[in-house]
């Protein structure tokens, strides 16, 4: 159940965001936006993440899975959101 609530504030997030940026923030360029937006991300996750630290090691492929899947899903929805 956790990691639904994650991810649904992953998604309140990133469709708020849009949002804000086209109403709140029209002179600001979007790239300090985004860079803020996934500080914020980065914030609250990391308590999350020492919480739930698996107990055994981790192998490389899971990590490089975690690394593909967060830098492709974040290169390609940023451009479509902004």
């Amino acid at each position: 159940m956790v990691a639904v609530a994650a991810v649904g504030v992953t998604v309140i997030g990133y469709a708020t965001a849009p949002i804000i940026i086209s109403t709140k923030l029209k002179g600001v360029s979007s790239e300090p936006v985004i860079a803020v937006a996934l500080g914020v991300n980065t914030l609250i996750y990391a308590p999350l993440a020492a919480l739930t630290w698996p107990r055994q090691p981790v192998q490389a492929n899971v990590w490089w899975s975690i690394a593909l899947l967060g830098v492709l899903c974040t290169a390609v929805a940023f451009p479509i959101f902004f």
